[in-house]
């Protein structure tokens, strides 16, 4: 009977005890961008201004990230994708916006941008519809267009019973064009994160460990910017 012998073992070839770690560089988009998008109205500018503060490029100092926000919606520090391009305006290595699925796919097919990862909060469908709904009649009430809103009904006032509707063909399109593009796509429980009950340095951990982010790093820079009285609190229809 022939015996069966057991592989030998891969040779080990140890790295220097010395050797220096390297990690990503938290200001150049030279292997990608870190893209934050989905329905917004789900803590996008709360990540912006986190990053900012963990010292990545997101276009903004963390004053600006910080004092340029809303004072309606609390939102803003998004980088249009289409728009910017159009007048050659970069691209930070950060970027957020609720539009990315509607228009990104043609320059990642032909490796115009190359995107490396993808941040998704999820917010229940009716609760984010709802967030949108809420800050347009703030608008309008305080003498605003509500076309022109932040943070507002997606298509204006007259859209505003459709939103469940609009919000989820928009949350599919990025999802579907981030797996087409092999994206790793990070998903985070809103509110939950935003209040920081969901440990934020775990649910990005691929991101942290890249960029050589402590625990210490992270704790520092979300009490920066954490600011659960935010929120506004919308139940499920």
């Amino acid at each position: 009977m022939t015996r069966l012998r057991r592989p030998e073992p891969a040779q080990q070839h140890d790295q220097p005890k010395d050797a220096p770690v390297t990690h990503a560089d938290r200001q150049s988009a030279a292997d990608g961008h870190i893209l934050i998008g989905g329905t917004g109205r789900a803590g996008t500018t709360l990540l912006v201004q986190y990053f900012t503060a963990l010292g990545f490029d997101t276009g903004f100092t963390l004053e600006r990230a910080l004092s340029r926000v809303d004072d309606i919606s609390r939102s803003g520090l998004e980088h249009p994708y289409k728009k910017g391009k159009a007048v050659g305006r970069r691209l930070a290595y950060v970027a957020k916006s609720p539009n990315y699925g509607q228009n990104l796919h043609d320059d990642l097919a032909n490796g115009e941008l190359v995107v490396k990862h993808c941040i998704i909060p999820v917010r229940e469908l009716s609760a984010a519809a709802e967030s949108r709904r809420h800050v347009t009649r703030q608008a309008i009430a305080s003498g605003k267009t509500g076309e022109r809103q932040k943070g507002g009904v997606v298509g204006g006032p007259g859209a505003d019973k459709r939103q469940e509707k609009i919000l989820a063909v928009q949350f599919h399109r990025l999802v579907h064009t981030m797996l087409t593009f092999d994206v790793p796509i990070h998903f985070l429980k809103f509110p939950e994160f935003a209040k920081g009950q969901q440990d934020l340095y775990v649910a990005l951990g691929p991101i942290m460990s890249e960029h050589g982010v402590t625990r210490e790093e992270s704790d520092q820079a979300l009490g920066l910017v954490l600011r659960p009285d935010f929120i506004n609190e919308f139940k499920p229809s």
